[in-house]
């Protein structure tokens, strides 16, 4: 064995013993590697560092990854910032990627977006002013308000774009279907019930119906399905009729049978519907307009693509 193997091999054992006794210290949250330099808490590292409570990475062209105290692994993309603290990472500009972190959760914008298992895998980008993309590798990523209310559970392969609404108004686009009495919107495409309605005469015919509902959340207001906020209708607009797709999603959620065929009528017929239509429906929840996208993949080229991740619709 060569000289220069053994030195290498005592080197890399060296760090591996640094990294445990530094994992162990109070104040110690992970430690950081990359391949060249990056800024942590204003200063220059190269290498590697020991990412301690509160601590900020602010990164270049290289792509760091963390390796957490609780075993999760989170990589940094170019020109990213993020802050750590307790069992979260505030992605303040960028791209961060998160697996093996159950129990860790990622802050972007008002958005809290938590791996469900171990498996999971979640890109987080934080874009221009507002909008804020999650992916989902391996197992799905749930995504909630920063009041804890569920907005989106993301499954393995997609990716969701967010963009978070000032204050509490909201636009809510899906299947008006009734449940236990109440009025709920359903997605159509991933059957979930996305809130609870309350409203004016216009709510009760238009019923089976894909529509738009825009509103206000109502303050103290909670709903009998657990995890959905209650919204107060305040103008409705129908953007297809009795469709098949509402037909599958009340039997999906334990909706009321819609009834009448499924007709695929239009706006124009629809009546009091507020304006004009904008096309088939699209989901939205509670004050995030949420569109599907395709799984923006080698965004960072690490964690996802080391096991495997394959991008999705």
């Amino acid at each position: 064995m060569s000289r220069f193997t053994v030195q290498s091999m005592i080197a890399m054992i060296l760090v591996g013993v640094v990294s445990t006794t530094l994992l162990a210290s109070g104040n110690v949250i992970g430690v950081i590697s990359a391949e060249g330099t990056f800024r942590l808490d204003s200063a220059a590292v190269s290498d590697h560092a020991t990412l301690f409570e509160g601590d900020v990475i602010q990164t270049g062209a290289t792509a760091p990854t963390v390796d957490l105290k609780n075993g999760g692994r989170i990589q940094l993309g170019p020109n990213s910032t993020a802050k750590f603290s307790g069992p979260q990472v505030e992605l303040q500009q960028g791209i961060g990627e998160v697996a093996s972190a159950k129990g860790f959760e990622v802050q972007a914008r008002s958005l809290h977006i938590q791996p469900v298992d171990a498996a999971s895998v979640a890109r987080v980008e934080v874009r221009g002013d507002r909008t804020v993309l999650v992916a989902a590798y391996h197992a799905p990523v749930r995504v909630l308000s920063a009041t804890g209310i569920v907005v989106a559970n993301v499954a393995a392969g997609m990716t969701l774009s967010f963009d978070p609404q000032a204050g509490g108004n909201t636009s809510i686009s899906g299947c008006l279907l009734t449940k236990g009495g109440k009025f709920i919107v359903v997605d159509p495409q991933n059957p979930r019930v996305l809130a609870e309605v309350r409203g004016n005469d216009v709510v009760t015919g238009q019923v089976g119906n894909q529509v738009t509902i825009a509103g206000t959340t109502i303050p103290g207001a909670t709903s009998t399905i657990q995890g959905v906020q209650v919204v107060g209708e305040t103008s409705l607009q129908q953007t297809a009729g009795k469709t098949a797709a509402c037909v599958n999603a009340a039997k999906a959620v334990g909706a009321d049978p819609v009834a009448g065929t499924a007709v695929n009528t239009t706006a124009k017929e629809a009546g009091k519907t507020g304006g004009k239509a904008a096309g088939a429906a699209s989901s939205h929840t509670t004050a995030y307009v949420i569109a599907g996208i395709a799984v923006a993949g080698g965004a960072i080229g690490g964690i996802a693509a080391s096991r495997g991740g394959k991008s999705g619709n």
